[in-house]
């Protein structure tokens, strides 16, 4: 008998099944919320609980079909952290459904064959795109973020295309809204919070970070044939913004311009660089372009949108630093941040498209081949005159940036107080490094491998990069013996990492400053903190070593370091360089936030940050904008980096 009931309702459910087996299948969800925060990069697309996607049979990445009354949009569909009755989407996806954020119930189909859509699964992957290496030798164009960037990667494709220029393009690694974000630019990453939404703000730096990184410089070189050993002629580095501006009303617009930074260039060239985008614009648009503007370009620092001056902001800052416009990648590179209406539009790719093989035509056609030159001009060697340490009373003094001035890790101001210290009055030179390396070297504290200089005891802790290494390096090592160039002995050392900087200042029976420390030598006071460490909030172009400065030792070559204590400014303390030249190491661990830790106990001699992966750096240097250069601003950097514009000077107690 129970066989007999039970034989009806089997074959209906599988006519059920039969039935059912290829029909879309849909889940209803009431409520419409913002998506997640960076979730730009993955339009267009609806963000839904882990739980409505496997009822829907899908993978993240697949298309559906969302339905609105008698509208319908088709977008790819991810996961996201609300409940089952919640889903996020971008405003312009709901305008297109005539409806607002809310509770408008939303009907999601999956999409089968119908899709247009191909599904985008989440997958890492770095690829590049051969071309012809013979007519661009030496030259790549790349978009580090081609997906979260929004069509940079798809303009790199035609680029390719339609001129044979090589192109390296890194997919899916800012997925930041779900807290997995890798800087290709930047050996950096953030790890999810705790509840697996957003990302912590305080950037590290691990064995992943770093092969990312550098997965995508062999990358570069392979598609240019290059030897990693040599820089590249020239780098492009393409990406989107998303800036807005707070006009002089207070409605915030979406700023429509370029900023762009470059290395290796004069500022002659830039000019050249600008008016040939002008000119390629107004041939295909006439007026009404996105205007540019060069972060290296004095007259481009403030420029005026919509009648609102503004700060000129992607500049490449971290990139520059410690990143992949580090010089030594290229000899000449361009970076170039493009708004949406340069890149969204398939109309507007492809003349984007074209404008890039413009810019890749003009550096290989117009511009001399030898950006770089040891020949170098006479000058007073003023090292020898300077006092080589300082005495910087006990006291206390306003540290951090004024509001409204620098970046948010270098507010609030507070106050400090540190005791009496000592500090060199000049970065430290090759001359006095090589003079460490030797003696080092010769009581087998260090060794050498491949042109890298290692900690004999930890030899994963880099102390500094060699010719044979680094083009750039001054320094060089014959098997016995280390040499700095000639003419470079009063030079700053670079090249240089945290370790090799804390090694050589426990030689000399000193160590590295504390910021606190650093900051009071560059200028800071209670009466508030000078700007720059000239001693004032301003400061001419004869008097220090950045971008903007009047460098003569430049002569059209590559922008470079000029001999410690050269310039003139010096702080109240009596230190030469602290705004500009190089960078300089702080002995502290970097966390954004430091500054707004409640200290109950009062700042006296902080020590910084008690454990990270990344070391503080002050100062600025010859390729970084003056307004980096102030004496309160702070980034950080892996303690086992190296760059072409960071060196240190040394502090001790002297008590």
């Amino acid at each position: 008998m129970a066989l007999k009931q039970t034989k009806p309702l089997l074959f209906a459910l599988i006519i059920s099944i039969f039935f059912s087996c290829g029909q879309p299948k849909k889940i209803v969800v009431s409520k419409t919320t913002k998506p997640p925060v960076a979730s730009l990069q993955l339009e267009p697309s609806i963000f839904v609980n882990l739980d409505n996607i496997k009822k829907l049979g899908l993978k993240e990445g697949d298309p559906v079909f969302v339905h609105s009354l008698d509208k319908q949009i088709e977008v790819r569909i991810y996961k996201y952290f609300e409940d089952e009755q919640s889903c996020g989407l971008h405003r312009y996806l709901l305008k297109n459904l005539g409806i607002d954020y809310g509770n408008d119930s939303l009907t999601i189909v999956t999409a089968g064959k119908k899709a247009t859509l191909a599904p985008l699964p989440i997958k890492r992957s770095i690829e590049f795109f051969s071309g012809d290496i013979k007519k661009w030798h030496k030259m790549v164009l790349g978009t580090p973020h081609a997906d979260c960037d929004r069509q940079t990667g798809a303009i790199a494709k035609i680029v390719n295309k339609n001129a044979a220029i090589p192109c390296v393009s890194a997919w899916k690694h800012r997925l930041s809204y779900r807290g997995l974000w890798y800087d290709v630019n930047r050996p950096l990453m953030k790890l999810p919070k705790e509840n697996g939404q957003g990302t912590y703000r305080d950037r590290v730096v691990n064995d992943s970070s770093f092969a990312v990184f550098n997965r995508y410089l062999e990358q570069v070189h392979q598609a240019a044939e290059n030897d990693p050993a040599q820089p590249l002629n020239f780098y492009f580095d393409l990406h989107g913004h998303d800036l807005n501006v707070k006009l002089n009303n207070g409605k915030r617009i979406y700023r429509n311009v370029v900023e762009a930074a470059a290395t290796g260039f004069t500022h002659k060239e830039l000019r050249r660089i600008k008016k040939l985008y002008q000119n390629f614009w107004l041939k295909e648009m006439g007026p009404g372009y996105p205007q540019i503007y060069f972060g290296n370009l004095p007259e481009d620092i403030n420029y005026t949108f919509k009648d609102v001056k503004v700060p000129i902001f992607y500049t490449g800052l971290g990139t520059r630093t410690y990143g992949i416009l580090q010089q030594d990648i290229a000899l000449r590179m361009l970076h170039f941040e493009i708004p949406d209406t340069l890149r969204l539009r398939p109309e507007m790719q492809g003349k984007t498209a074209r404008l890039i093989e413009q810019m890749f035509t003009f550096v290989r056609d117009s511009l001399p081949d030898n950006r770089y030159s040891t020949d170098l001009i006479q000058y007073d060697n003023r090292a020898s005159q300077i006092k080589k340490m300082v005495t910087v009373p006990a006291g206390k003094f306003i540290m951090g940036a004024p509001t409204g001035k620098g970046w948010a890790c270098s507010r609030p101001q507070h106050q400090v107080e540190v005791d009496e210290f000592a500090i060199e009055s000049c970065e430290v030179s090759n001359q006095q490094f090589t003079e460490f390396l030797n003696n080092a070297y010769n009581s087998t504290k260090i060794l050498v491998e491949h042109g890298v200089v290692l900690d004999a005891n930890n030899t994963t802790h880099v102390i500094c990069r060699l010719k044979d290494n680094k083009i750039f390096s001054q320094i060089s090592f014959d098997g016995k013996t280390f040499r700095v160039f000639k003419g470079r002995e009063h030079f700053p050392v670079i090249y240089v990492s945290w370790y090799g900087a804390r090694m050589y200042a426990e030689l000399q029976n000193k160590r590295l400053p504390t910021e606190a420390e650093w900051e009071k030598a560059a200028g800071a006071s209670l009466n508030g903190t000078f700007l720059y460490s000239n001693s004032r909030n301003e400061f001419t172009a004869k008097e220090i070593n950045c971008e903007n400065s009047e460098d003569s030792f430049e002569k059209g070559f590559l922008p470079w370091t000029t001999p410690v204590g050269y310039y003139p400014a010096q702080s109240p303390a009596g230190c030469f360089d602290m705004s500009g030249n190089v960078w300089e190491w702080c002995n502290d661990f970097f966390e954004y936030n430091y500054y707004k830790r409640d200290k109950l106990d009062g700042w006296k001699n902080p020590q910084g940050a008690e454990e990270g992966t990344l070391k503080s750096i002050r100062g600025g240097a010859w390729n970084t904008e003056f307004p980096f250069t102030a004496t309160y601003f702070r980034l950080g950097v892996h303690p086992n980096s190296t760059l072409i514009n960071l060196g240190f000077r040394c502090a001790k107690n002297v008590r």
